[in-house]
């Protein structure tokens, strides 16, 4: 430092020692040291310094918990909870052994469970099998919110076994020679271990075997964790944990995914064998897929965003909680049906009632797929009655009956989308094909336990040959063909191909149908959302506008169940009368919601044509 004119400031030094010699003359010895945060030095000295790092998070959960509640903002409490909140503690438990991090990520874990809980709007209480969902990442029908205590043997791991290559120097091919940080190691790490041409079955070992073999603190640490892992792991062990701990190596999701995909199988088999849950509840538990999870990666922007009581109905019905809108409620009749209510809103939710919530949700999913299809630049009509009255005669279209126009007649597909496909020479044509939108309650009739197939496409199965024998009874009605024959009608169904059935399930489950539509419509929009979004790869855009439509529409189908659960406790609190002003008042808002759906999306995609131009140097008028 001297020839460079810098002095060392003694007074603000200090030295610590393994071994217990003394520091530098006039450096006082401490009992460690925190460079990067990172504590080292006696392990009373970590655990107080652990201690007081956890405190410091905890408090800011705390602080940011309360200021959202207040804020009745409980879809954006779980999102910085998620996001933020979650990730703290992810430093030390990647940089410090487990056995030194157990007690504070016991308690930081503690502390996030709680503000989970005033996030969901109930408590997980004694139910072990929803808290192990939870743990668990979304693609294993898990919660997303992982335990530090679980994760921090796979979390020091990984980072130990990316660290420790780059201490020493390493022969690269070519000759190069990678210098390392700190080559003084290489006797305790084994100079050639990471050598790019060290063989797998040197009788050395792997490339840590040197390193667990000395004297170098956290050597056993990693032996430890590693074993605990494969232990984790059972028979479901895979890469990197199917060899010993000095080859230990990889991506913590890459350590991670056989323990878990281990810990799903043994919760899995947990719910099919309980006593406490019963078959509906487990047969909805298995009909969980991606879509029924969107709602924990969604953010609370203006396509996914929900109120509080809905929130807490989505996340209620997701881990089989009972419904917080049914509190006090469970045992009170529901007009028109044969049983009470019971805590999950099954009898409610699948109840016909005297009003339009039925309607209302169907209609919504209806109006959702429909507007994305517009956005995205595709022809989609709704209620398509016209295509089908064109294959009849003059003469006999001037003598059908009114109620053959009325709507919900259920011989009519809902949506008609014009999509790019691919024959069997490879060439790209644009076809009209109809759709025809379904949604399901938790019903015995598809929720059934050890079905091999989805309820929702068991019910897509059903809606093409449904529609096609009404409209063979109206040929037979009204166009004198004979009984059980096809007629124009019928022949006119078929020209558009297979009716597909867009079914969404009690918990927000999708069909086969639905997503093969919603991924067509994001690639239709792949290019308008590079424009608008600046994204230059053309995958990457693409993915993208798939993952949004998708969350648009699983947000929209969660959402619409749950308002419709909401909407239907007026049954049990209300009286005959209110009610029935409640219907009225329904029936007369929704009388012009088509139009006024048709209206918002010209709006909108004005807007955002408007808007992306002006981002451009120059633009098409329209």
């Amino acid at each position: 430092l001297r020839p460079l004119n810098l002095h060392l400031n003694i007074g603000k030094c200090s030295a610590w020692s393994r071994a217990g010699s003394p520091g530098p003359p006039g450096v006082p010895l401490a009992r460690g040291l925190t460079p990067f945060g990172v504590p080292i030095g006696a392990e009373d000295f970590i655990g107080e310094t652990l201690h007081d790092t956890a405190t410091g998070i905890e408090k800011t959960i705390e602080r940011t918990a309360d200021a959202l509640s207040e804020a009745h903002a409980s879809q954006a409490l779980w999102t910085v909870t998620r996001l933020s909140l979650a990730n703290m503690w992810s430093y030390w438990t990647q940089l410090l052994p487990p056995r030194l991090t157990a007690d504070a990520s016991a308690r930081i874990d503690a502390k996030l469970l709680k503000v989970t809980e005033r996030a969901f709007g109930w408590e997980f209480g004694d139910d072990a099998l929803a808290l192990r969902r939870l743990r668990l990442p979304v693609r294993l029908r898990g919660g997303a919110l992982r335990a530090h205590v679980d994760v921090a043997p796979a979390a020091f791991a990984a980072a130990l076994a990316r660290a420790l290559p780059t201490f020493i120097d390493a022969r690269m091919p070519g000759g190069v020679v990678r210098r390392g940080y700190f080559n003084m190691l290489a006797p305790h790490l084994g100079a050639d271990s990471f050598d790019f041409d060290r063989a797998d079955d040197d009788p050395r070992g792997g490339p840590l075997a040197t390193f667990l073999a000395s004297s170098l603190p956290f050597a056993a640490d990693l032996r430890t964790a590693w074993d605990v892992l494969v232990a984790r792991a059972g028979d479901a062990v895979a890469a990197p944990l199917d060899k010993t701990a000095d080859f230990a190596c990889g991506k913590q999701r890459d350590i991670l995914r056989p323990v878990e995909t281990a810990l799903a199988r043994i919760l899995e088999s947990d719910i099919q064998t309980s006593t406490t849950l019963s078959d509906m509840l487990k047969a909805r538990y298995h009909n969980v897929d991606r879509w029924s999870a969107e709602w924990l990666l969604a953010l609370p922007d203006a396509e996914s965003s929900c109120s509080d009581l809905v929130f807490h109905e989505i996340a209620a019905n997701y881990f089989l909680q009972p419904s917080p809108a049914l509190r006090g409620l469970v045992g009170r009749p529901i007009p028109g049906a044969r049983e009470p209510c019971d805590p999950y809103g099954h009898v409610l939710c699948a109840t016909a009632l005297r009003d339009n919530s039925w309607v209302q949700r169907h209609d919504t999913m209806t109006f959702t797929l429909h507007g994305l299809a517009k956005r995205a630049g595709l022809h989609s009509e709704f209620e398509v009655r016209g295509k089908f009255t064109q294959a009849l005669p003059a003469d006999v279209v001037a003598t059908l009956p009114a109620e053959f126009y009325a709507p919900n007649r259920g011989y009519v597909p809902d949506l008609l989308v014009r999509l790019r496909e691919h024959d069997a020479s490879n060439r790209t044509a644009m076809n009209d094909r109809l759709f025809d939108v379904k949604m399901l309650n938790a019903c015995p009739t598809y929720y059934r336990r050890g079905s091999a197939k989805p309820a929702v496409d068991a019910k897509a199965e059903s809606v093409h040959p449904r529609i096609e024998a009404k409209l063979r009874k109206l040929d037979h009605e009204f166009c004198g063909t004979a009984a059980g024959a096809d007629g124009p009608l019928v022949h006119r169904l078929n020209t558009f191909g297979r009716v597909g059935g867009l079914v969404f399930g009690t918990m927000g489950e999708a069909s086969q149908d639905a997503k093969a539509l919603v991924d067509a419509i994001g690639n239709a929009s792949a290019a308008m959302h590079a424009q608008r979004f600046g994204r230059t790869h053309a995958p990457s855009a693409a993915a993208e506008a798939r993952t949004f439509a998708r969350q648009t529409v699983a947000m929209a189908a969660l959402r619409a169940r749950a308002v419709m659960l909401l909407d239907r406790t007026g049954h049990i609190t209300l009286g005959a009368s209110q009610r029935a002003s409640h219907r009225a008042h329904h029936a007369r808002c929704s009388q012009n919601f088509s139009a006024a759906f048709d209206f918002a999306t010209a709006a909108h995609e004005n807007f955002t044509y408007m808007r992306s131009a002006r981002g451009g140097h120059y633009f098409r008028r329209r």
